[in-house]
């Protein structure tokens, strides 16, 4: 937990001049699509991109794309003539374009500034999915200091990985209790029982507190407080609090007659659910 708690507990600032601007981590994969992003930006923004052709890429395509590049190959190995680089990217270009899922991210997490000036960064989760195994190219570009700055890591995903890294496994657990207070805390404006639209906000409620109990449990019998030290209370506090929110709110008016099915009324309430 200490490189987290770092940066989400004990740096954490509402500093109003980011680290780095215009932020993009680029995800490119010949086995794993993008199912979703998660982080502690606040202004994450997903968008695919084509690219052509080049060779330092090709292991990342797909592998039937693989196999025609390789047929394509040994055909030409037939003939005296060589094709020349930009011929080959158009074609291979014309076979399959390349395409990247870029993550953009405006600001970073609002960490406090360090006495040498520096200032850390936050966390950004990929959830992939696809095969068991395979190559991921993840390039990270950002302005700093009026200079744009690219790091670019390859990382192999073998089937026999065994367990997640433990700074992934702390960023999850954190995910997840983020996601399932703010998925109640959604709900926080009341529905008057008289409203038509109570049954459905007495629904989401109850199974947005069902959410945060069940979490509760799952971190209990996980032990996650070994990896993150504090959070098992922290979310007990939390539900404690729902409880006794849901308890009022949901509280029927005596001699309350049952309310009227939803005609199409707008309330002012977000249904996390929709």
């Amino acid at each position: 937990m200490p490189e987290l708690q770092k940066t989400i507990v004990d740096n954490f600032d509402w500093n109003f001049f980011p680290a780095a601007f215009d932020v993009e981590l680029t995800h490119q994969s010949d086995s794993f699509q993008l199912a979703s992003v998660y982080g502690t930006p606040f202004d994450l923004r997903e968008e695919l991109l084509e690219s052509d052709w080049m060779p330092d890429a090709h292991r990342f395509y797909p592998a039937d794309f693989k196999a025609r590049v390789k047929t394509l190959l040994l055909c030409l190995r037939r003939h005296p003539l060589a094709l020349p680089m930009p011929a080959l990217q158009s074609v291979c270009g014309f076979l399959s374009c390349g395409v990247r899922s870029i993550t953009r991210v405006d600001t970073v997490f609002p960490s406090g500034v360090q006495s040498d000036g520096a200032v850390d960064g936050g966390l950004i989760l990929l959830r992939l999915k696809g095969a068991s195994s395979g190559l991921v190219r993840l390039t990270l570009r950002y302005e700093a200091n009026g200079q744009r700055v690219a790091r670019c890591h390859d990382v192999r995903v073998t089937a026999d990985a065994g367990e997640l890294d433990g700074a992934i496994q702390k960023g999850v657990a954190l995910q997840r209790y983020v996601e399932s207070c703010r998925r109640y805390l959604m709900l926080r404006t009341p529905v008057a029982p008289d409203d038509p639209f109570y049954p459905e906000y007495k629904a989401s409620v109850t199974a947005a507190l069902q959410r945060l109990k069940d979490l509760a449990t799952e971190f209990s019998d996980r032990d996650v407080d070994a990896q993150c030290p504090g959070l098992v209370q922290q979310l007990q506090d939390f539900l404690e609090m729902a409880d006794r929110h849901a308890e009022d709110v949901l509280k029927p008016l005596p001699d309350q007659p049952e309310p009227a099915p939803p005609n199409g009324k707008a309330f002012g309430y977000t249904n996390p659910t929709s």
